[in-house]
């Protein structure tokens, strides 16, 4: 178990950052805090303690993901085919912490429709069908024009968060809510 020391100064506070030596993949982490405490006695030895305030709680690490769309006639309601294209990607951090996105590839995530356009789960949307995101990240096809939000809903992995994105179509004006 790897462990990275946080320093305390004489006034109590911490250091902002916990340095990592290596880049930290998805997957599961045990995380938690413990300390040594070396207090002095009044006859001057220096008694030690250890301190384990949460044993180690295991957590999950993933990755976070967004999707960036559009659609061709956004504010059409007519049944015109309409096409939704997407770049669906994900944070990355590189070995000297600088973070990027990048593409997810080769996986699948679902279409539904929102007919009222709100996004409030007073109604489940409607599915359409499973769209398969291709090596590039990107995401494309047609649906018909009508009233209401384009739903793109990815169901996560080990490697990544769930996560959903909204394209708006007629009266909501084709803005991307990714």
């Amino acid at each position: 178990m790897r462990r990275f020391p946080v320093t305390l100064d004489a006034d109590g506070d911490t250091s902002v950052e916990v340095p990592l030596p290596e880049r930290i993949r998805p997957g599961f982490y045990h995380v938690g805090i413990e300390y040594t405490a070396a207090v002095e006695r009044p006859d001057g030895r220096l008694v030690l303690h250890h301190v384990d305030v949460d044993q180690a709680k295991k957590i999950s690490l993933r990755r976070e993901v967004r999707f960036q769309g559009e659609i061709t006639h956004p504010t059409a309601t007519d049944g015109r085919p309409s096409r939704i294209t997407a770049q669906f990607t994900w944070l990355r951090v590189s070995a000297d912490g600088t973070p990027s996105w990048s593409p997810v590839r080769n996986t699948t995530v679902g279409l539904y429709h929102d007919p009222d356009g709100s996004l409030e789960r007073e109604e489940e949307p409607v599915f359409v069908r499973t769209l398969t995101v291709g090596p590039d990240g990107k995401i494309s096809t047609v649906v018909p024009a009508r009233e209401g939000a384009w739903e793109l809903r990815y169901a996560g992995s080990d490697q990544a968060v769930r996560r959903y994105g909204a394209i708006a179509q007629g009266s909501n004006g084709g803005g991307c809510g990714c």
